[in-house]
Parts: C-alpha cells; structure tokens; sequence
C-alpha cells in the first residue's frame, strides 16, 4: 500500500515522522554511553523522596498539625529564592505577590495555624492594635493581650465563615 501525501493526509506524514523519530532516539540512547554531564543532570534531578521528607517534613491532613513546617518552608524558600528557576521560581514569586497583597491591604487580617499560632500579621492588623507584627507572628493567639485576644478568639469560634460589621 502506497500513501501519496496531499493536503488530506498530512497528518498521516506527522505521525511517521514522530514515529522515526522516536525510533531513532531510542536506539541512540540504548547504544551510546551516557555523557559525564548526563550522568551529573541525572543525579541532581534525581530526588530521594526520604530527602524531601527530611527537609520539607510536611504534614498535610493530619490533626497533628506542625506549624513550625511552613515557617521552615518560608525560611528554606526565602534562602533558595535566587537559586529558583522555572515552575519553582514563578510559583515562589506568586507566593511572594499573594504575601504581599496580604500585607498591604487596607483591613486588618490575620492568618492562624489550627493550634491558633499566628501566622500573618498584616500591616493594617499593626495600625489598629498596636501590637507589631515580629512580636506576635509565631506565638499563640493566647498569649496576646485584651481586648484582642477575646476579639480575635470569639471570631474564631463563631460558626459562620464570615462576620459583617455590627
């Protein structure tokens, strides 16, 4: 069966060609010894999952929740953030743009961990308490003074997600 390529069947060209293709790298990389640079780009994509479990110790789902990981992750981000590229290094900076529209906006806002360690204390938040925020991000939402404390504590424990100006 010949094919005869025209306007119709382009598609059936692309499909050889793809096929030749990866028919030739195959044989290539089966039979060729890999580089020194190949052998050192494969070593350091090669991630160890015990070593990500060691270093970023995650917790996700659990009851249990550690609050001192994502302020590890936050450091460990802030000190690798010159040495991000790619997926990383956009995702790090729409990190950085979400942190930042956090700390800028006009109301107050702060973010609590589920054992109620203060997370994020916005800029607004330290105008209208008077409580700086390097003294209060990182302890427990306990530990700050009245009226705050009481404030803060009772809408957390109010059932719906918002509460409007009363």
């Amino acid at each position: 069966m010949i094919y005869v390529l025209d306007d119709t069947s382009w598609h059936m060209a692309a499909i050889a060609s793809l096929a030749a293709n990866v028919l030739l790298f195959t044989l290539i990389s089966l039979f060729s010894n890999a580089s020194a640079e190949e052998v050192a780009a494969a070593e350091a994509c090669a991630v160890d999952n015990d070593m990500v479990e060691t270093f970023l110790p995650y917790k996700s789902g659990s009851e249990n929740y550690v609050t001192e990981d994502i302020h590890f992750i936050e450091s460990r981000l802030e000190d690798y953030h010159s040495r991000l590229t790619g997926l990383a290094a956009e995702l790090d900076a729409l990190r950085r743009y979400h942190r930042q529209t956090l700390q800028e906006l006009p109301m107050g806002v702060c973010s609590l961990a589920k054992d109620q360690e203060i997370l994020m204390w916005n800029r607004a938040m330290e105008e209208l308490t008077g409580i700086p925020a390097k003294r209060v991000v990182g302890s427990r939402l306990t530990t700050i003074g009245e009226p705050w404390r009481g404030l803060l504590l009772g809408f957390i424990n109010v059932p719906d997600e918002h509460l409007h100006k009363q």
